[in-house]
């Protein structure tokens, strides 16, 4: 009989014996081995297989060598953070060695405006990359409406992975956010 495994369009078939191999009838040192041989190699071969399809597969290369070649893109966004924490080398008020550190590696912008002094419109405004009137986004119970494209959105569909963390604020509910990630909502309980 032979045992097949299969990975996508590609198989591989294996006789296997059903009498037991033992040092006696030439078969392996050091004890008595039966089926588990052929099903173990198969399934070994099978993982080896597997991953050469998957590295030789046409455009991995190409988007391993893309994927290597594109910068890390990481934006830190606080409210009310005081720039002399980080921003003025003198300054020893508390020391943020992994902010520095991305500092350093990274770009600063120390003369950034806001679209509006909400922070929802605001932050429509910074993730649509949209003014707040395009946006339509005029108080913080109406965010970005769902058929606007972020520039997280871009990215993604550039190999990029994107994930968002903390307060986003941009949303007010409505929009679909990936991770399960929600902003600010507009829903009231009302007593009965």
């Amino acid at each position: 009989s032979n045992q097949t495994a299969s990975f996508g369009s590609c198989s591989l078939s294996l006789p296997c014996s059903a009498r037991e191999r033992t040092p006696e009838g030439g078969g392996w040192p050091g004890g008595r081995l039966s089926e588990p041989l052929p099903a173990m190699l198969l399934l070994w071969v099978s993982v080896v297989a597997a991953l050469a399809l998957a590295v030789l597969a046409p455009g991995a290369g190409e988007q391993r060598r893309r994927a290597a070649k594109a910068p890390n893109v990481v934006l830190v966004v606080s409210d009310s953070f005081d720039g002399r924490l980080t921003f003025h080398p003198g300054s020893q008020v508390v020391k943020l060695p992994f902010i520095n550190f991305m500092k350093t590696r990274g770009t600063s912008f120390l003369n950034a405006y806001t679209n509006s002094p909400i922070c929802c419109p605001s932050r429509a405004a910074m993730w649509s990359g949209l003014f707040t009137h395009l946006t339509e986004s005029w108080n913080n119970f109406k965010g970005l409406d769902p058929n606007y494209t972020t520039w997280m959105d871009v990215m993604e569909r550039h190999g990029y992975r994107t994930q968002k963390f903390g307060k986003l604020d941009y949303t007010s509910g409505h929009h679909s956010i990936r991770h399960s990630e929600r902003g600010s909502t507009n829903q009231r309980s009302e007593k009965v």
